[in-house]
């Protein structure tokens, strides 16, 4: 479905209003509220409109693995009217299926992610995205892989994909969401729910809460107070570094960053590396609210990492890390938040 312009000669003077006038205007209606919420550039991306009823949502293709199934559910729907639904119904090569977007202009120079909601009716069946990229005259290029789950949510949860590698001869991409690959055996039927799939090139809607899990990772102007609950823990104690929050550059430029701390016992201590490496100083600290600022230049492709350690028996908590920019507020790098 793509918006139809309405000619002239359709609406003369005295002309007897037809049924294909009234379809156009209603299909360009359906065009109009698809594109709501999803941006300019991802069409029907809460699966909504289906406007010749067949039960496969407009401006997606779908393809069905062996014994799967594919519907429109209207009862468990997360954002609108709809959620799409594939059916995996268990046993050795047989799968649920994939819907895959229509065409959507990319360039190497706007990287981006996707954010999804996303539940299974049990949670070892596989759940991925890809993205196929095509060249000017949309011809394949390759298949990239930036999301593939099999612990997977039971109930509806957001969830962010790894940001994109757009390769320099795509001009082109497609959006394919798969809900229950073939090579994966969940061990019995298994229902798959997808809803407000979003591309995301925003660095200021990146950082989100992804459930109580993976805590917070914030981007803002300027650094706030710590958090009230802890995000994340060493995992270990004594002198051994252990990594415990990591997070993919995808934008070049100089960042500030906060971390807000608290002592696992009474000494704990943290020290930010980029891709394995230490930068900065060691911060120890031995109260609730302590904070570290540091200053640093990343590119994009790096991993910015927050490892933590303790004295001889004491671990550390991490409350909350903020990136931010004084002076670079609207063309702040982006992060996407990998895990804990």
């Amino acid at each position: 479905m793509a918006y139809e312009a309405i000619l002239n000669s359709e609406i003369e003077v005295d002309d007897a209003i037809t049924q294909s006038l009234m379809q156009k205007i209603k299909d360009n209606f359906d065009f109009f509220n698809s594109s709501v919420g999803g941006g300019p550039d991802l069409i029907n991306n809460s699966f909504d409109i289906d406007s010749d009823s067949d039960g496969v949502p407009d401006s997606w293709d779908v393809s069905l693995y062996a014994g799967g199934s594919q519907t429109l559910d209207s009862t468990n729907a997360a954002h609108g009217a709809k959620a799409l639904k594939f059916v995996h119904p268990g046993g050795p090569g047989n799968g649920g299926g994939f819907v895959t977007s229509d065409y959507i202009p990319c360039n190497e120079n706007y990287p981006f992610i996707v954010e999804f909601l996303n539940k299974c009716s049990q949670s070892g069946v596989k759940v991925a995205i890809h993205i196929r990229y095509y060249t000017e005259v949309k011809v394949f290029i390759s298949n990239e892989i930036i999301y593939s789950d099999t612990t997977n949510p039971t109930s509806w949860e957001v969830l962010f994909t790894s940001s994109a590698t757009v390769p320099t001869t795509a001009q082109y991409l497609k959006v394919r969401v798969i809900g229950g690959i073939d090579d994966t055996d969940p061990g019995s039927s298994t229902d798959i729910y997808f809803d407000n799939i979003l591309i995301k090139y925003d660095p200021f809607d990146i950082y989100t809460s992804n459930g109580s899990t993976l805590g917070q990772f914030i981007v803002s102007e300027s650094g706030g107070d710590n958090a009230s609950t802890n995000i994340a823990s060493s995992g270990t104690v004594g002198a051994t570094p252990t990594k415990i929050a990591e997070a993919e550059i995808m934008y070049p430029g100089e960042v500030d960053i906060r971390m807000h701390l608290a002592p696992d016992g009474t000494t704990g201590k943290a020290r930010v590396y980029v891709n394995g490496s230490p930068v900065g100083t060691e911060h120890s600290f031995t109260t609730s609210t302590s904070k570290q600022d540091l200053s640093i230049a990343v590119e994009k492709g790096d991993l910015l990492q927050i490892y933590g350690y303790g004295a001889v028996s004491d671990g550390m908590f991490l409350h909350r890390l903020t990136v931010y920019s004084d002076d670079r507020a609207h063309v702040l790098p982006g992060f996407f938040f990998l895990f804990l």
